[in-house]
């Protein structure tokens, strides 16, 4: 079944720029919104006639939570009904839990383009840092709220930046060290900088993960 998502303010909406509003680049969606602004947001499943449609549990990640030039600035999401979340061992986000099922998420350095993620599943350790993945259960909605504190430049927008899974839950790559070699095998010394052919190391992979240990032939007496 199609399923569509209908993003839809439930706060005053002030945006720099609605035109980046939408898919960018077919991998991210984009929520722009004005500088020292705030919105609330939900989040709906739907299919192509328009009624709720209530999807399987689900990942959904959020992205380049960082902060303009001045010490005060701050951009901040809050997020409700989620089941769990994740974040970098070295995350820059300051977390406040707010319930088993809400929490902020709010930036404490400064960004820029230069740091902004190209692709869910090539995030660097430093994407990885400002971005937070949340888990929902089965359901046809959920809700944010998105702000920008105390940035510099008045004219400036912030964007939203969110997808589904990412290379925070997800590796769009299985590599050999995931596979272990059968009997008479040994592991390839370049294991991890090969790549099994499916979304899971199977047993077709054996040639390409492991090498044949060749038999040791006894000296005759």
């Amino acid at each position: 079944v199609a399923v569509d998502m209908i993003v839809t303010a439930s706060s005053p909406y002030f945006p720099n720029s609605a035109l980046k509003n939408g898919i960018h680049g077919g991998l991210f969606g984009i929520i722009n919104v004005a500088v020292n602004s705030a919105v609330d947001l939900t989040f709906r499943f739907v299919d192509r006639q328009g009624a709720p449609i209530t999807v399987n549990p689900f990942f959904f990640t959020l992205y380049d939570i960082d902060q303009g030039m001045d010490h005060a600035s701050r951009e901040s999401v809050t997020a409700r009904g989620f089941s769990e979340y994740r974040v970098a061992e070295e995350t820059e986000l300051r977390i406040e839990v707010l319930g088993d099922d809400s929490a902020t998420f709010t930036s404490s350095l400064r960004g820029g383009k230069v740091d902004n993620p190209t692709h869910p599943f090539a995030l660097t350790n430093a994407e990885k840092e400002r971005t937070v993945v949340l888990k929902f259960p089965a359901t046809s909605e959920f809700s944010l709220s998105f702000s920008e504190s105390a940035y510099a430049d008045e004219d400036q927008g912030r964007n939203l930046l969110f997808s589904g899974p990412s290379s925070m839950v997800c590796g769009r790559e299985h590599m050999c060290t995931d596979y272990i070699c059968p009997d008479g095998y040994h592991i390839r010394t370049m294991a991890e900088f090969l790549v099994c052919s499916g979304r899971r190391c199977t047993e077709s992979d054996r040639d390409t993960c492991c090498y044949e240990i060749p038999d040791v032939e006894e000296d005759d007496a």
